[in-house]
């Protein structure tokens, strides 16, 4: 009994700078981690907006992130949020705490993640602590054990958030199956409301489900504090620093390295743009697990591109990267709505992207960017150089991108409209 009263304690320490405030307006974000990702940075965003509204906010992680891995726990303080993993708190009991939801992912458990019953108990320890009023969840994963564990715990509403296409885009046939029926079940309970961030992704996830829930479209929202401009006199040494010319055209992105952003095609296009422009040089910057960044570094040197491939690492002010970009490049296999397409539009910075998922609705094509019809690294090189070799579309992306994104994707109207839902 006093290991789990010392438990309990623990949580008051977690959520007592957070839970202050109505108790019919509590909600509790629940995701896998918060690397330093474009979603994660959405729930930054929307948890600032919320909390300023006058909601009690709690942030809690099902993984964490890995040692090392940069995350966004310093912003999330910043704004008295302290993210935890539920996996610090410890569940000798997992039954004794979430055995209703246990039994019902039991079925699912090839699709979770390792340790899932004790995650689940941990997260309905948590639950039952805060108390919510409403969970919003912001992954496939998350929705699962979130909303299992949220119908258990009689959480009056929860939110299964969709940031990405349906399963079937990324995991095999019997795994998306999985999924599918785990969804269908835990979409028979009435508290459920599903939200996707594009018409595109929505159409799929209800397609893939074969259902006749309603998917409600939340458009992502930018916020501009987490895009800073850098002064002048810093954004050229950054471009210093990493042996850029002040003169130098420069493709760049900013992407996590895995498969479905496909970073080993945006090499091989750099590949091809470097040889018809030996003056331009290319920052890929980003993360990824392992040694995938030592592995995408060897591939640009095999391809030629050794003294023009900058790749500084995640960084937390990616304004330096938008900044020194005179074309920004995604080779994405898909996306929902990709938040660093937004923020290189909102920097008035020409875009050019495959034309795969939500894409088409998150740029203005032949206006702040390019849609690429064909996804071939030819098909892309071509589009950046014809960009890098017509000065017209730098003036037309300056004057055109920041109008599109504030238009589109306000931060305000995102956060009234996740707000309406429960209000």
């Amino acid at each position: 009994m006093s290991s789990e009263n010392g438990w309990l304690t623990a949580l008051d320490r977690l959520f007592a700078p957070q839970i202050a405030g109505p108790t019919d307006r509590r909600i509790l974000m629940v995701t896998e981690a918060l690397a330093r990702g474009g979603a994660e940075r959405q729930m930054l965003a929307l948890t600032r907006g919320l909390r300023d509204r006058g909601l009690a906010v709690g942030v809690v992680e099902l993984l964490g992130t890995v040692p090392g891995q940069a995350n966004f726990n310093d912003e999330f303080a910043a704004h008295g949020i302290v993210p935890r993993c539920v996996t610090q708190f410890p569940c000798s009991e997992p039954a004794e705490h979430a055995g209703s939801a246990i039994g019902k992912l039991r079925e699912f458990a090839r699709i979770l993640p390792r340790r899932w019953e004790e995650i689940a108990a941990r997260l309905a320890t948590v639950m039952q602590q805060f108390e919510p009023t409403a969970i919003y969840c912001w992954s496939d994963a998350a929705n699962l054990i979130g909303g299992f564990v949220g119908v258990q715990e009689r959480v009056p509403l929860i939110i299964l958030g969709q940031r990405t296409f349906p399963p079937p885009f990324w995991v095999d046939a019997d795994a998306a199956d999985l999924y599918r029926r785990a969804y269908r079940t835990v979409l028979r309970e009435p508290n459920m409301i599903m939200v996707n961030i594009s018409t595109t992704s929505a159409d799929a996830y209800s397609s893939w489900l074969g259902t006749h829930q309603p998917i409600k479209v939340i458009r992502n929202g930018f916020d501009p504090i987490s895009v800073t401009v850098p002064a002048s006199r810093d954004a050229t040494e950054f471009r210093r620093g990493l042996g850029i010319g002040d003169d130098s055209p420069v493709v760049g992105t900013v992407m996590r390295f895995a498969p479905e952003k496909d970073p080993v095609l945006w090499l091989q296009t750099a590949a091809i743009i470097a040889a018809a422009r030996p003056d331009v040089h290319f920052i890929l910057n980003g993360y990824g697990h392992g040694d995938i960044a030592t592995q995408l570094r060897a591939l640009g040197d095999r391809l030629g591109l050794t003294d023009r491939l900058h790749m500084p690492a995640d960084i937390v002010e990616v304004g330096l990267v938008y900044d020194a970009t005179t074309v920004f490049l995604m080779t994405s296999r898909t996306e929902a709505t990709p938040n660093a397409l937004i923020e290189a539009q909102a920097c008035g910075i020409p875009v050019i992207a495959p034309a795969v998922g939500g894409i088409a609705e998150a740029m203005l094509d032949q206006i702040t960017g390019a849609i690429v019809r064909v996804r071939s690294a030819d098909a892309l090189a071509a589009a950046v150089l014809a960009v890098l070799n017509d000065p017209s579309w730098a003036s037309r992306a300056k004057a055109w991108g920041p109008r599109f994104i504030a238009d589109r994707f306000g931060l305000t109207r995102m956060i009234d409209e996740t707000a309406a839902i429960w209000e």
